[in-house]
């Protein structure tokens, strides 16, 4: 098993905290840390993910 969060690179982790700045005009929306990788959520629903190679889905 590896070491949690061992998967979040700092580029990953920009890339989210630039996506959540984009949205930070939505009221609601909120990141959370899954898998290495960052889930976006809006009022508890997943919209988006920031996978560790930096891509939106």
């Amino acid at each position: 098993m590896g070491v949690k969060g061992d998967k979040m690179n700092q580029d990953s982790v920009l890339s989210a905290e630039l996506e959540l700045e984009k949205l930070s005009s939505i009221e609601g929306v909120s990141p959370k840390k899954m898998f290495g990788w960052h889930g976006l959520f809006h009022e508890s629903k997943m919209f988006g993910i920031i996978d560790s190679m930096d891509l939106c889905l």
